[in-house]
């Protein structure tokens, strides 16, 4: 049933009267010639007492009265269906980020970050990342077992499987992907090249990387702290803990999160060239405001050293006043 069938019967006694006195005035007063295609209006046989007076019963003085009337009213604003003022806003909330495309990878991520970098310093940053292996008892010594270099593109610039000088206990194959064929491979080489190599990619580049610092211990060098990006440091991609401390967060999640994309789903083991590709994207997402936090922790060093008279950078008189950065090993590339 609609909504015609559910009115009173009323309303099609009432729509019928109308039609016959339509038809009934119609009868009585012809319409002249001419004047057909004219709009006609209807007009009741009887008027009662409480009807409102048609337009030839007002007066000049009642005429302009109701038009002040109407003016006005039509230059006031409507409150009606206006909000009031203890409601909040609805709003639709939309995502802060610009839309992705469906199933993007990493290197079609690194490809659409080229906004917004200038002309010469992108070819600094490179994305380092390692694989280790266990030595010693029960494994629980690492020993570096690959290694790979990426460029802001996502290009593989390095990327070598490293000899072992020690038997190893524990090839950590769920997680490095490393078995005993990689290591005896034609393309493996020696630790000491594999340093000599990583040491001239590095050399004046910007360091880009996921836990570093495991990285830089296992090649038994380091980087100066300005030019280190390791985004297990970085403060918006740690969690906070109970008691307020940053921890940081697994790779895999800060890639699905900030860049909808994932890695390490791999049954036969983390990628070093993924991960480096992810680390990099990573970072050219919040490279801009990255890069400011380090150019304040450079400018507060300057001061600091200029005030405790330090005349080596990165010492840890200097750093340890600033309390931002941590002490590195003594030993430079």
């Amino acid at each position: 049933m609609t909504r015609r069938d559910e009115r009173p019967a009323r309303w099609s006694r009432r729509r019928r009267r109308q039609q016959s006195e339509v038809s009934s005035e119609a009868l009585r007063n012809p319409v002249p010639a001419g004047t057909e295609d004219m709009p006609t209006t209807p007009r009741p046989r009887n008027r009662r007492p409480s009807d409102p007076p048609r337009n030839e019963d007002f007066s000049e003085a009642t005429r302009n009265l109701t038009h002040a009337i109407t003016d006005n009213a039509l230059a006031t604003p409507c409150t009606r269906n206006r909000r009031p003022r203890d409601r909040p806003r609805r709003y639709h909330l939309a995502d802060p980020s610009p839309r992705r495309p469906q199933h993007e990878t990493l290197e079609e991520r690194l490809l659409r970050s080229d906004e917004g970098w200038i002309p010469g310093e992108r070819s600094r940053c490179i994305a380092l990342d390692c694989e280790m292996v266990g030595v010693g008892p029960g494994g629980a010594t690492s020993a570096l077992a690959r290694v790979a270099v990426v460029d802001w593109r996502g290009c593989v610039l390095y990327d070598k499987y490293v000899m072992v000088g020690e038997p190893v206990t524990d090839y950590r194959t769920e997680f490095s992907g490393i078995t005993p064929a990689h290591l005896c491979s034609e393309g493996a080489v020696d630790f000491e090249r594999c340093r000599e190599d990583v040491v001239t990619l590095l050399n004046g580049m910007i360091v880009v990387g996921h836990g570093l610092r495991n990285d830089f211990t296992a090649l038994r060098l380091s980087h100066p702290w300005h030019d280190v990006r390791d985004t297990t440091r970085y403060l918006p991609f740690t969690c906070r803990v109970a008691d307020g401390t940053a921890v940081p967060r697994k790779l895999r999640d800060l890639t699905a999160e900030r860049l909808g994309v994932e890695v390490q789903v791999s049954s036969g083991g983390h990628s070093p060239v993924e991960d480096g590709r992810a680390a990099m994207a990573l970072y050219s997402l919040v490279r801009v405001k990255w890069e400011s936090v380090v150019a304040y922790k450079v400018r507060r060093t300057a001061e600091i050293q200029k005030e405790t008279k330090a005349q080596i950078p990165g010492s840890p008189v200097c750093v340890g006043a600033l309390g931002m950065l941590e002490t590195v090993p003594p030993v430079t590339i």
